[in-house]
């Protein structure tokens, strides 16, 4: 690739596992090995699209993730999945400053009772740890420096904290796939990445927000560098 030339994204996908225990909504979170990409963070199971994952389906990409996400969930976790269980609920685009580029599709699936207490079996290589956890802690754990996240997955627990049954938090998040293409603008305490139907996705500072008027929508992560990350999208009526 040439100089100044744009990574193509990598297709790929993931799906956001949540069951309940003791009447609490809890997620699947998988830690990577800290030698590969984003080694060390905590995320769903995924990966990318393989050729294998392209043959006996179809051409339709939605295909393709779903077989991926399949195959990678049972190769991390050991669950075999059912493929009509899995719904889309998010996409998200590396913005093109980054080297590596993923297009992800996100899934979104609750566990059924029977299964909700199954072990988990990571193969201790390409993942070393995996925890169910509520939300609301994954969130508080990052902003003590427990747990890596990065910033798809920081906005997907924060959705998923205000629901407390896994079967409301489909139907409620599956309604129609939210698109993501993050920008992310310099703040006074780190970058905020801003989404679409954000004031200021336009724009190129976040400075120039005061020139918006009070009340616009926004729909942004602030990545602060020494405080806890804080996730707004007014756009809904929630502020996190």
């Amino acid at each position: 690739m040439s100089a100044g030339e744009v990574e193509a994204p990598r297709e790929s996908a993931t799906v956001v596992l949540l069951r309940e225990h003791e009447e609490n909504l809890e997620v699947l979170m998988l830690q990577k090995n800290a030698a590969i990409n984003y080694g060390s963070s905590w995320v769903f199971p995924g990966g990318v699209v393989e050729e294998q994952d392209k043959q006996g389906v179809s051409l339709n990409r939605e295909a393709q993730a779903l077989a991926t996400v399949l195959r990678e969930t049972q190769e991390e976790t050991g669950f075999q999945l059912e493929a009509d269980s899995l719904l889309p609920f998010s996409n998200w685009l590396t913005p093109k400053l980054r080297i590596k580029r993923y297009n992800t599709l996100f899934f979104i699936a609750a566990l059924p009772s029977e299964m909700a207490n199954t072990t988990v079996k990571i193969d201790g290589e390409e993942i070393v740890a995996s925890r169910w956890i509520k939300p609301a802690d994954a969130l508080a754990a990052q902003a003590s420096g427990e747990m890596i996240l990065n910033g798809p997955s920081y906005v997907t627990l924060s959705q998923i904290k205000r629901f407390s049954k896994p079967l409301t938090a489909v139907a409620s998040l599956t309604d129609q796939i939210s698109w993501y293409e993050p920008r992310g603008l310099k703040t006074s305490t780190g970058i905020a990445t801003v989404y679409q139907g954000d004031s200021a996705y336009e724009l190129a500072d976040l400075n120039q927000q005061a020139l918006v008027d009070a009340g616009e929508p926004h729909h942004r992560l602030y990545m602060h560098k020494s405080a806890a990350w804080e996730f707004v999208d007014t756009r809904i009526h929630q502020n996190s």
